[in-house]
């Protein structure tokens, strides 16, 4: 056994596992032990979802003396899976409306705050109006229209600005840089 695991030897799930982990694993492991049919839990303990497998361990008789389990940290997948809910989300929920405003509210109101904590939703005034955008060239400042904010606290959106109010972006900030380049940017 290596050094973690010679510390985890012999002792409970319920002796290792945080308070606050889920405990619906250990009522599968009873079930397993009880029934001797193997199962699989998935659960979270702390930010990671993990995936535990169950299999009933028997003696030679056939009788069921120990349940075996195997955890594995599923959080790369679960992520995937949380981000193509929200993917799906967005497309039943956001622009079926031709109503520019609303679709912005509505993507504002969908991010947070599930993935941002604050979000603004500014638009070139142009596309506003119904028209293209006309992007300026790299080197250029951007002027946005604020066409949506939400925030996960109290009294932040204040902070955010008026609805409608204009707002310039230097040539060498992320939003005029990102605009230019057509793409986005990692700051």
């Amino acid at each position: 056994l290596g050094t973690g695991a010679a510390q985890l030897h012999g002792r409970s799930y319920a002796d290792i596992l945080p308070d606050s982990a889920d405990e619906g694993w250990q009522k599968q492991l009873r079930r397993v032990a009880e029934t001797g049919a193997p199962a699989r839990h998935h659960g979270y303990v702390g930010d990671r979802a993990w995936s535990v497998e169950m299999w009933p361990v028997k003696d030679s008789f056939g009788r069921v003396r120990g349940v075996g389990t195997a955890a594995f940290d599923d959080s790369a997948r679960h992520g995937a899976h949380q981000r193509l809910a929200l993917l799906n989300e967005a497309g039943d929920r956001i622009g079926a409306t031709l109503d520019v405003g609303r679709t912005a509210r509505e993507l504002a109101e969908l991010v947070v705050p599930r993935l941002a904590d604050f979000v603004t939703v500014d638009l070139f005034g142009s596309v506003l109006e119904g028209e293209e955008p006309a992007v300026p060239e790299a080197g250029e400042p951007v002027a946005l229209r604020r066409a949506a904010y939400r925030s996960a606290a109290e009294g932040v959106p204040r902070l955010a600005g008026e609805l409608g109010a204009i707002g310039t972006y230097p040539p060498f900030s992320p939003p005029a840089r990102c605009l230019a380049a057509g793409r986005p940017l990692l700051s």
